[in-house]
């Protein structure tokens, strides 16, 4: 129930949005890119930006926080072996 005591029978959708850029900052979140969106009055949106400043570093065994993100992500959806064996296809798009 809510505060006022009444039941609440509205239904929550929270689909997600991704955005990836060069293996060095991913955007996550449920903001669309409009106004609905970024007004603040009538949506309640959630995000969080991921940064990786050792992406590209010179010791090319190390891989960054996004793009592991990023290869784990598209494993799921391309529907790729999930322990790494296929990422030879996914890893420098």
């Amino acid at each position: 129930k809510s505060s006022s005591g009444r039941w609440d029978v509205g239904e929550i959708f929270v689909h997600s949005k991704v955005l990836i850029v060069d293996d060095k900052i991913a955007v996550i979140g449920s903001a669309n890119v409009n106004d609905r969106s970024f007004i603040g009055t009538s949506d309640s949106e959630l995000g969080v930006i991921l940064t990786d400043d050792d992406a590209g570093a010179a010791d090319s065994r190390k891989i960054g926080c996004v793009r592991d993100f990023r290869l784990r992500l598209w494993r799921q959806y391309l529907g790729l072996s999930l322990d790494g064996k296929d990422d030879a296809s996914i890893s420098n798009p």
